[in-house]
């Protein structure tokens, strides 16, 4: 479904969220008691009262979060002083907080457990990050492990997510590209990616999932066909050898090298959240049982090819993308 303009998408998704969130909250008691009580008898781990609390909380800092947003917007001169430093500073906090609850409550309500291994504090100076992207939530904890670590994100994301109204009012007063998956100006897009990867200052970290869009097996079938198509038979047999992940897409991750030559390249991989690839799958998963594992590989700059050597990038892309998959396949939970 297409995202209707900005400010008929604030006039008709902000109220009608306020509306609910606040309705909701007024009947939340009633329904966890009633999903506390069905849990008890189903012995299920108190998943639908797990749920629902998780839902209540989100309307309650979800709305809570439209309002601070509102206020910083009067501060700030009807939006006219948000290109001072100063208020891109005050937003990436509000994202940090808001993020960083939902988090907490995804951990401690669901019972999400996270296993980092080389974390992301020792390295300084400007970052590209080029993570997989598979189940629900991911792009969340990736952004929220940035904000942590006092860094200022700037992300490549689907535009659907602007149907949120926080995501859409705070992502878009920072330099975050929200892009259409199927664009109708490819190199409109690449000039956005270029010039939101190379405006970043010392503390910018530039996330990009290269592949695209969450894995899922169909998905994967369907892009090994497509370079099977366009004749790509050595990329397509490569995917094939990656049986977890989709085969990257390398015109993002290439333009973003090039417009930031002197950042610091690295891959993330994680696991445990990849078989969860719908609501119902979701709803099942709850409380969570799997542990999800991160991994954080650098890329040293001096095996990344030249610039004007476009094949050598996209098979050493290829090549990391490989090593993922490898990991993946070691920390996966059977279950």
């Amino acid at each position: 479904m297409p995202l209707p303009p900005k400010l008929v998408r604030r006039l008709t998704t902000i109220p009608l969220f306020v509306f609910v969130a606040l309705t909701a909250m007024l009947i939340a008691p009633f329904v966890v008691v009633a999903a506390a009580a069905y849990d008890t008898l189903a012995r299920n781990g108190y998943r639908f009262t797990r749920i629902s609390a998780l839902a209540f909380i989100w309307c309650f800092f979800e709305v809570i979060g439209i309002f601070a947003l509102f206020l910083l917007w009067l501060v700030g001169g009807f939006s006219l002083l948000f290109r001072l430093p100063f208020f891109l500073d005050v937003h990436y906090e509000m994202l940090g907080i808001w993020m960083g609850i939902a988090v907490w409550t995804l951990r401690t309500i669901l019972g999400l457990e996270i296993e980092i291994e080389n974390e992301l504090g020792q390295r300084s100076g400007r970052l590209l990050l080029f993570a997989r992207h598979a189940g629900p939530a991911d792009s969340l904890l990736l952004v929220n492990g940035l904000l942590r670590q006092s860094r200022q994100p700037r992300i490549v994301a689907k535009a659907a997510l602007q149907w949120d109204p926080f995501i859409d009012v705070a992502a878009n007063r920072v330099p975050f590209h929200f892009v259409d998956p199927k664009p109708k100006d490819r190199d409109a897009e690449l000039k956005a990616i270029a010039g939101v990867a190379g405006g970043m200052g010392p503390r910018g970290a530039f996330l990009l999932f290269p592949e695209g869009g969450n894995f899922t097996t169909g998905r994967r079938d369907k892009a090994i066909g497509s370079l099977e198509r366009k004749g790509l038979d050595v990329y397509a047999e490569a995917a094939k050898d990656m049986p977890y992940l989709l085969p990257p897409r390398p015109n993002g991750a290439l333009t973003a090298l090039a417009a930031a030559p002197d950042a610091h390249v690295v891959f993330l991989g994680h696991t445990g959240l990849e078989d969860i690839q719908g609501g119902l799958d979701a709803v099942r998963a709850v409380p969570f049982q799997n542990k999800v594992w991160v991994r954080i590989w650098d890329a040293p700059p001096e095996e990344i090819p030249p610039a004007d050597d476009r094949e050598a990038q996209i098979e050493w892309l290829f090549r990391w993308w490989a090593t993922v998959d490898r990991w993946i396949a070691t920390h996966r939970d059977p279950a």
